[in-house]
């Protein structure tokens, strides 16, 4: 009987160490034991030196994205400047077209104006000279007459 009471004692102890105690209202569950596995552990100053290293690259990286933004800026800049000269050029051009056209305007006028008025010189000059002619030929008629005019007869010599 002392081994049968061992026995059942020992199955109760053995319960009682395998059952989980269920957590009350106010208490926290009973946290398991897990056994910890190792990790390799990492060099504090090895990590410190990527992060540096990674740290100074982000710095080049950030300095050189601030150049490329200025560059940027610069050739905006430039291209503006360029857009108000290439305006004002056109602007001269097409100012200085209108007066071209203004310019050929006046003067195909001032050149039609002239040959009117050559023209008319001309006709004036040939009646001139039709009328000079014709007084012309009066004139030799009374210096050298051919005939003779005598109480109205004419006489022709020869």
């Amino acid at each position: 009987m002392k081994t049968f009471q061992t026995v059942v004692a020992l199955i109760a102890l053995s319960g009682m160490c395998m059952a989980m105690p269920k957590p009350s209202d106010g208490e926290p569950a009973a946290k398991k034991h897990t056994k910890h596995h190792a990790v390799k552990p990492v060099k504090r100053d090895e990590t410190a030196e990527k992060l540096k290293d990674m740290k100074q690259a982000i710095e080049q990286q950030q300095a050189a994205t601030a150049q490329l933004q200025q560059q940027l800026q610069q050739t905006q800049q430039q291209l503006q400047q360029t857009q108000q000269q290439l305006t004002q050029a056109t602007a001269t051009a097409n100012a200085a077209d209108a007066k071209v056209a203004t310019v050929e305007t006046n003067t195909n006028l001032q050149v039609q104006k002239v040959q009117s008025d050559l023209s008319d010189v001309k006709t004036a000059l040939d009646t001139t000279t039709v009328i000079v002619q014709k007084d012309d030929k009066k004139v030799t008629e009374l210096e050298h007459p051919a005939s003779i005019a005598y109480k109205h007869l004419r006489i022709t010599p020869g």
